[in-house]
């Protein structure tokens, strides 16, 4: 607590004026340095020299040696005016230093509750981060595992389906085989019952003789010709080339009976409308595997173009419209709009050749054009189409 704080204020007066605590400090501070033998000479000398020289020229290092003087450091020039409460700048009571400690203290407080605020932040970041990731994590693992069940799951279904398409082949072939060996049990039993004695001498004939080829007489191509043009109204129903072959059936046996639809359908499907003609007149067998709508979807007109006409190109188009595929009509000049217009009735058509048809114009590719919604290929080389309907086409 400073000395003359509560003192009398003449006291004080008296200190600051003939600058008692500078004096003082200068010799407390040249007997602590100097450490002089005799310290009582030591301050008589250095009074009169503080008298010599004035009061106005007292420092703090007077007292001392200048070599010493140079080693040290100056700390406060004031100290013992604040000690003796002679400076009212830098005057310390209780009250301030207790406000000093509040604010320092509080301060601290506020700083340390600070900190401690952004590390609980911090932390709670952290577990969110943390969080997210395992959830990112777990829904990784739960789609990696779906994916890996759904591969497994699939590779199990597709050995399943061969294993039951095997199962399926191999029962349709045992069923086929039984109804045929059935059929075959019950026709013969059925033959065998209804023979009749007179049977008995005629002469056996070998298997190979039952289908024999007989050539159409002169006579009997001009009464055809002449029957179609009575019923020219009428289209045919299959087309038939004047002098064509018929068959006959001789023992009434026809072996392609026992061959499975679809191997003779692929047959057929090579065969152009004459010879299919034909064909639908060797047995009645064989007359239903004409009428395969897969015979039909691949139709050449071009390899008759010449004995086509346009109501029998109509009569095929209309009755098998929604199982041609591949149409060629190459150099078929003579089909003209009724052909065309069937055509264009052909809703699964995708591919069409009318190159080389001198008859084909603007109008007829429309028809084509608006009823084929699925033609991927079209052939019109060599055809008087402008390019007003080529920019029509899809």
């Amino acid at each position: 607590m400073p000395v003359l704080q509560n003192g009398d204020p003449s006291l004080r007066a008296y200190f600051k004026k003939h600058a008692i605590p500078d004096i003082y400090e200068a010799l407390l501070g040249g007997l602590l340095i100097m450490c002089p033998e005799d310290p009582l000479r030591f301050l008589e000398e250095k009074i009169k020299e503080i008298m010599e020289k004035g009061l106005y020229s007292i420092i703090w290092n007077m007292c001392i040696d200048p070599e010493l003087s140079l080693k040290l450091k100056v700390l406060s020039e004031t100290y013992l005016h604040t000690l003796l409460g002679l400076d009212d700048d830098q005057l310390m009571t209780l009250e301030l230093c207790d406000k000093a400690w509040d604010f320092y203290s509080t301060n601290l407080k506020r700083m340390c509750f600070d900190a401690w605020i952004k590390y609980c932040e911090m932390k709670r970041a952290a577990e969110k981060l943390l969080q997210k990731k395992l959830a990112f994590a777990r829904h990784h693992y739960t789609s990696k595992l779906l994916k890996l069940i759904i591969r497994k799951w699939n590779d199990w279904v597709k050995f399943h389906k061969q294993v039951q398409k095997r199962a399926i082949r191999k029962i349709r072939k045992i069923f086929e085989t039984t109804l045929k060996n059935m059929i075959f049990k019950a026709w013969r039993k059925h033959a065998i019952s209804t023979r009749k004695p007179k049977k008995s001498i005629e002469h056996p004939m070998s298997e190979s003789d039952d289908l024999f080829f007989v050539e159409s007489s002169h006579n009997e191509a001009r009464e055809r010709r002449h029957s179609e043009k009575r019923r020219s109204a009428v289209p045919h129903k299959h087309v038939m080339e004047e002098g064509l072959p018929i068959f006959h059936m001789k023992s009434g046996r026809d072996h392609f009976a026992k061959m499975l639809t679809q191997p003779l359908s692929q047959v057929f499907q090579y065969l152009n409308i004459v010879d299919l003609a034909r064909c639908a007149q060797v047995s009645q067998h064989w007359k239903a595997m004409t009428q395969v709508g897969l015979v039909w979807s691949h139709i050449n007109f071009s390899a008759v173009k010449d004995i086509i006409t346009d109501n029998v190109a109509q009569h095929i188009l209309q009755k098998w419209r929604t199982n041609v595929v591949h149409l060629n009509l190459h150099g078929c000049a003579i089909l003209h709009r009724l052909t065309f217009k069937s055509i264009g009735q052909c809703m699964n058509l995708q591919e069409l050749n009318v190159s080389e048809c001198q008859r084909l114009n603007d109008e007829l590719i429309r028809l084509v054009a608006e009823g084929c919604s699925a033609l991927l290929y079209l052939n019109l080389s060599h055809t008087n189409i402008s390019n007003g309907t080529l920019a029509l086409l899809p």
